[in-house]
């Protein structure tokens, strides 16, 4: 299933639904995120290259 994480340029409106309705527009439909969250800021590994598996780990049901 695939997912995405966005983060946005200073000032932009842009929202999760306009974000599908262009990846449904340019993509094939097993391409289009299941969901997209937009957040402040990408994490980084030491190298600073985005953090793949840390944003796997956020998908993980959180359990006590």
């Amino acid at each position: 299933m695939p997912v995405a994480y966005v983060t946005l340029y200073p000032g932009s409106t842009v929202t999760e639904d306009d974000l599908v309705a262009h990846c449904r527009l340019h993509l094939t439909r097993v391409k289009v995120p299941e969901s997209i969250t937009i957040v402040e800021a990408l994490p980084r590994n030491p190298v600073g290259k985005i953090d793949k598996p840390g944003l796997r780990r956020a998908l993980q049901p959180q359990t006590a």
